[in-house]
């Protein structure tokens, strides 16, 4: 796992920046930001008036949440920002991911997050918090999470988990499946297609 961490080594000037998504510009990116900021205030103004009359938001609420800022994560990516500028936008979220999705599981939303861990190189805790929610909650016993690529994943950080050959959503995933296996510089390819083609069909 070790191209990972290398993914974000090269520090450009803006004008500079080599655009990960190549058939995407860095207007098209600085626009879906922009609307990715919009709809978060949105968000947050409804998130508040839902507050004041119930109390508490619903689990429903944080995913939604983490789903934009992922969104805005995976734009950052492909525009090649600064690794400390999405780190820090990826801690501010996963509190989110945590609330959201402890009652609902989306294998491909787990799948993702724990991606991110990977790629952000972040501390074990993250890992944890992750493998706990999966295997000590009522949703450890879903099928989906006993996927050979998310468990992969998890493996590189926590405690080993043991290996399956299940593979949950193959045609979504084989990019991922791919990288895991290949050169540093196919892998990261395949990570730039994938997160590129979760873009373009989620806008």
């Amino acid at each position: 796992m070790g191209f990972l961490k290398n993914v974000f080594s090269s520090k450009q000037k803006e004008e500079e920046i080599e655009i990960r998504a190549a058939h995407k510009d860095y207007k098209y990116f600085e626009s879906e930001l922009e609307r990715i900021k919009l709809w978060s205030l949105d968000d947050k103004k409804g998130d508040e008036a839902f507050l004041q009359a119930n109390k508490q938001l619903t689990p429903f609420h944080y995913s939604s949440s983490y789903d934009l800022q992922e969104k805005k994560i995976e734009i950052l990516y492909s525009m090649h920002s600064d690794i400390n500028i999405i780190r820090n936008e990826f801690i501010e979220a996963f509190p989110n991911f945590l609330m959201g999705y402890k009652d609902t599981p989306s294998y491909l939303s787990f799948l993702n997050v724990i991606s991110f861990c990977v790629l952000l190189n972040m501390d074990l805790k993250y890992f944890t918090d992750i493998s706990d929610l999966i295997y000590n909650t009522s949703i450890k016993k879903e099928s989906l999470f006993t996927d050979s690529l998310l468990i992969f994943l998890l493996n590189s950080k926590v405690e080993k988990i043991d290996p399956s050959d299940n593979v949950f959503l193959p045609n979504k995933t084989s990019l991922l499946s791919k990288a895991i296996i290949s050169t540093p510089i196919e892998a990261e390819e395949k990570i730039n297609i994938y997160i590129y083609t979760k873009l373009v069909f989620s806008t």
